[in-house]
C-alpha cells in the first residue's frame, strides 16, 4: 500500500507542478488591482467541493451535534466552515456581483457612460449563455455515463448522498432523450431540478442573479456616483423581500452587495480609508463573518451557540427554513469585507494554487459531483460485496436495501487522492479546452441576434 501511495504522490506532484506553472489568468481582476478575488473565489470553489465530499463521507457533520449534545471538532464553529456548502455560495453571489460591474463602472468613473452602457447590455446574453452552454455538456455527459451503467457503484453505495443523485436508468431511447432533455430544462426551474447533476440547482439563481444587476447597472450608470451607491444599497435589501418568491431571499442582496463593493473600488477617498484602518475593520469582520457562515444547515437546536442563533428570528425571514439562508448571506457579506479592506489577506490570497482554483472554479463545480458519482464511488466500492442492511422510515417501518459499505481509511485516503488529481486535471482540460469553444460559440449566438 505504502509503495502505491508513493507512485500516486509522484503523480500529484508531477500534475500539480505542471498546472501551477501555466501561471493562471486572473482576467479583469488585474487591471483594478483586485488579483486578490480571484483566489478568494479559488477558496469558496474548494469549500464547495469539500462540503459535498464531506456529505458523501460523514453526513453527520452537518448538524451542529448528534442527539446527545456531543459535538465532533468539524461541527465546531470556523473548524465546520469546510462543511458549509451554502455559505461559500453566497460568497460566489457577492463574487458574481462584485466582477459583473467593474468594467462598466471603470468606463462610468472615466466619462464614458455610453460605452459603459453598452457593456452591460452585451453582457446580459453573453453571461447566460457562458452560464447555459456549459451546464447542459455536463447534463449530456452524466446522462450518457448513467445509461452505460458508469455510476451503478454511486447508486448502491451506502452513502446517502450518492445514492440519492445518481440518476435513474431510462429504459429505451425515447426515454433517454425526454429524460435528457428534460434534465437540461430543468435546471433552469424553480419547481424542480436537475437530475442527471443536482449540483445544477444554483445555476438558475446565478441567473437572476445576472439578471438583477445588469439591470441596475443599465438603470444606475447616467447618475452619480453617490446616488448609484445609495440606490444600490437599497436595492440589496429590498431585493431580499422579493427574491424570496423565487426560492431563496438573498441572491439579490449578496449580489447587490458585489456591485456596491465594486463601486467603493473607483471611490478613491473611501477605498483608501477602509485600507488606511484594515487592521480594525478586518479581523472583526473575518471573525464574525465566519461564525455566521458556520450556521449548521441541519439541527442547529442540538447545540447552544447555533439554538441562540437559531432563536432569533429576523422579521426579513419569511419562511421557517430560511434561518441558515440569512446567516450564510450576512456572513458572507462580512467576510468578503474583511477581505476587501485588508491588504495583508490580499497577499494570502494571491497564492498561486488559489489563482489557479479561481481560474477553474466553474469547471471545478460543474465536474466534481460527476467525478464523484463515477471515479470516486468506483475507487471507494468496486469489487466490494453488497451487504443487506435493515433500515427504519420516520414511521418506524423496517425495510432492507442492499449497498456497498464504506471501505476502510487507507482505500478511502486512496480514493481521495484520484479524485482530487482526477478532477484537477479535468478541470484544467475543460476550462483550457472547452470553455473557449462554448465562449466562440455565444458569440456566434450574440452576432446573430443583434445583427440589423
Amino acid at each position: 500500500m505504502s509503495s502505491i501511495i508513493e507512485k500516486i504522490m509522484r503523480v500529484v506532484r508531477f500534475h500539480a507542478q505542471s498546472i501551477l506553472s501555466q501561471s493562471p489568468s486572473t482576467g479583469k481582476f488585474d487591471q483594478y488591482g483586485t488579483k486578490w478575488a480571484q483566489g478568494l473565489r479559488g477558496l469558496a470553489a474548494l469549500m464547495v467541493c469539500i462540503s459535498h465530499m464531506l456529505l458523501v463521507l460523514d453526513p453527520s457533520l452537518f448538524g451542529p451535534a448528534d442527539e446527545n449534545g456531543r459535538a465532533k471538532l468539524l461541527q465546531l464553529p470556523f473548524f465546520r466552515l469546510g462543511i458549509q456548502g451554502s455559505s461559500w455560495v453566497a460568497v460566489f453571489f457577492i463574487m458574481l456581483g462584485f466582477a459583473n460591474a467593474l468594467k462598466a463602472l471603470e468606463l462610468r468613473h472615466t466619462g464614458d457612460s455610453p460605452a459603459a452602457l453598452m457593456t452591460v447590455a452585451k453582457a446580459y446574453l453573453k453571461q447566460l449563455l457562458r452560464l447555459s452552454l456549459p451546464a447542459a455538456a455536463v447534463t449530456i455527459l452524466s446522462c450518457i455515463l448513467t445509461n452505460v451503467h458508469l455510476e451503478e457503484q454511486a447508486r448502491y453505495s451506502k452513502s446517502r448522498w450518492l445514492h440519492l443523485t445518481t440518476p435513474h436508468l431510462s429504459p429505451d431511447m425515447i426515454s433517454f432523450i425526454g429524460d435528457l432533455m428534460d434534465g437540461i430544462l430543468t435546471t433552469w426551474s424553480f419547481q424542480s431540478k436537475n437530475e442527471y447533476d443536482a449540483s445544477q440547482w444554483v445555476l438558475k439563481y446565478f441567473a437572476l442573479a445576472y439578471v438583477l444587476v445588469n439591470t441596475v447597472l443599465l438603470l444606475t450608470i447616467p447618475l452619480s456616483p453617490r446616488s448609484r451607491a445609495c440606490i444600490i444599497v437599497a436595492t440589496a435589501v429590498a431585493s431580499i423581500k422579493w427574491s424570496d418568491k423565487f426560492g431563496d431571499p438573498f441572491v439579490g442582496f449578496t449580489s447587490m452587495m458585489g456591485v456596491a463593493f465594486a463601486e467603493l473600488i473607483f471611490n478613491p477617498k473611501a477605498y483608501a480609508a477602509i485600507k488606511q484602518y484594515s487592521n480594525y475593520i478586518s479581523p472583526p469582520c473575518i471573525f464574525l463573518g465566519s461564525y455566521l457562515m458556520s450556521y449548521p444547515p441541519e439541527y442547529p437546536e442540538r447545540a447552544a451557540w447555533s439554538a441562540k442563533m437559531q432563536a432569533f428570528e429576523p422579521k426579513l425571514i419569511t419562511r421557517s427554513n430560511y434561518d441558515e439562508r440569512f446567516y450564510c448571506a450576512i456572513g458572507a457579506v462580512l467576510f468578503f469585507t474583511g477581505c476587501f479592506a485588508s491588504p495583508k489577506v490580499h497577499r494570502v490570497f494571491t497564492f498561486a494554487a488559489l489563482e489557479w482554483l479561481g481560474s477553474v472554479s466553474y469547471s471545478l463545480y460543474l465536474l466534481h459531483g460527476t467525478l464523484m458519482r463515477t471515479l470516486f464511488s468506483w475507487c471507494m466500492f468496486l469489487g466490494a460485496m453488497l451487504v443487506s442492511e435493515e433500515y427504519y422510515d420516520e414511521n418506524g417501518n423496517g425495510y432492507v436495501n442492499v449497498l456497498y459499505p464504506y471501505p476502510g481509511w487507507p482505500r478511502t485516503i486512496l480514493s481521495l487522492i484520484i479524485y482530487a488529481v482526477a478532477l484537477a486535471v479535468a478541470s484544467q482540460t475543460w476550462t483550457k479546452n472547452i470553455e473557449p469553444m462554448f465562449a466562440s460559440w455565444s458569440e456566434v449566438v450574440q452576432k446573430f441576434l443583434v445583427r440589423e
